[in-house]
């Protein structure tokens, strides 16, 4: 079965399709494949929106309707209502990708929304990070529509595991903003990238090349590997980072992992973006529970370093999901 049937009406609308089929399967689909999978999960998810519709007192007789699809090559994304979301395939670059999109509660067509992009670590999925990274229990959930999209083969482009092309997953993240933009109302100017590990590494990736599409971005634990910080564009971005100097696997200091692969010291990363950002050193630090907190004044953007003694984790002392929608959320391009 590519979809499952209707789920009790008193019950959130759930991921419209669930397939039996292994990954790798699924990454070959041609695009008729993938579009008649879309297709399917559109028409359960107007099933169950019809059937809620009809309910006394349901809050999605309330809803406005969905905008008319914008001008653009790109296909629409599935609709959603708020509170809910799916997983949504589409074609990058030749190859099948995966995203899952979750609306905020408070989503209204008349004004432009927010999109918060959550990138996973090395090995991990969509849906892991999507749960340890609690953005659900921030702000996002009431403002903004949530994407995780998942790598090819667990790993993130810039990283020495990773199977595809440079530029290759950047694509496929434009694209998923283009898709948005055609059934949403984005907001163009608040476009905002976060990860963890892996995931922190593709958020560097997306500041180093894609400064005029993200308003900032909330890097993690992240593993910043010589060339997510390579060949970037000369422009400032707003750019928190949180990293624990205990960190046991990306070494706060920087050193090498899978067969001799080098990995940039976090000072050194912080370097290049005090320079893009025009910033004034040294950093006015402020004790906060569980780290520190490294403020820069900046000519140009923000730019933030918070510090704790912590492994490699996503840190709930300092909260990372509350520190990272609290940077992004007032970033504007």
């Amino acid at each position: 079965m590519l979809f499952t049937g209707l789920l009790s009406l008193a019950a959130p609308i759930a991921t419209p399709i669930a397939t039996a089929a292994p990954l790798d399967d699924l990454r070959h689909m041609s695009s008729q494949s993938v579009n008649q999978l879309n297709r399917a999960a559109a028409d359960l998810t107007a099933q169950v929106n019809e059937q809620l519709g009809a309910i006394p007192g349901s809050s999605q007789a309330q809803l406005p309707a969905a905008p008319a699809p914008r001008v653009g090559n790109a296909k629409p994304a599935p609709f959603f209502v708020n509170g809910t979301g799916g997983q949504v395939f589409t074609q990058s670059t030749g190859r099948t990708r995966r995203y899952l999109i979750e609306m905020p509660t408070h989503y209204n067509p008349a004004r432009p929304a927010p999109v918060i992009f959550g990138f996973d670590g090395w090995r991990d999925s969509p849906e892991n990070f999507r749960r340890y990274s609690r953005l659900n229990e921030t702000g996002a959930a009431r403002e903004a529509i949530r994407i995780y999209p998942e790598s090819i083969n667990h790993g993130w482009e810039g990283a020495p595991y990773a199977v595809v092309r440079p530029g290759e997953d950047l694509a496929f993240i434009t694209q998923i903003i283009d898709e948005l933009d055609r059934t949403y109302n984005v907001d163009r100017r608040r476009i905002y990238a976060t990860g963890h590990s892996n995931g922190g590494g593709m958020t560097a990736v997306v500041a180093c090349h894609l400064p005029h599409v993200f308003a900032g971005v909330a890097a993690v634990g992240g593993a910043y590997y010589d060339p997510v910080n390579m060949n970037c564009r000369n422009e400032a971005i707003p750019f928190l980072i949180m990293h624990g100097t205990g960190d046991t696997m990306m070494f706060y200091h920087g050193g090498y992992r899978h067969n001799g692969a080098h990995f940039l010291d976090v000072d050194h990363l912080m370097s290049s973006y005090i320079k893009r950002n025009a910033c004034a050193f040294p950093p006015r630090i402020e004790n906060i529970p569980g780290g520190q907190r490294h403020v820069y004044a900046c000519a140009k953007e923000e730019l933030q370093l918070i510090t704790n003694s912590q492994n490699h984790t996503w840190n709930r002392t300092p909260d990372a999901s509350q520190e990272v929608w609290n940077f992004l959320s007032r970033q504007r391009l």
